[in-house]
């Protein structure tokens, strides 16, 4: 299936901002690396 490159960075763009809002994104700059998705409730 082809999707178009803008297309696709959009919903990358959205569903990082959305995840940070959500405060599960942490990033402390651009770097692929450094992203990284941390849980916000304890699970025992």
């Amino acid at each position: 299936m082809f999707m178009p490159q803008h297309l696709l960075r959009a919903n990358k763009q959205w569903l990082e901002r959305r995840l940070r809002d959500l405060g599960l994104l942490a990033g402390v700059n651009d770097a692929e690396s450094m992203r990284q998705l941390r849980a916000q409730v304890d699970v025992a």
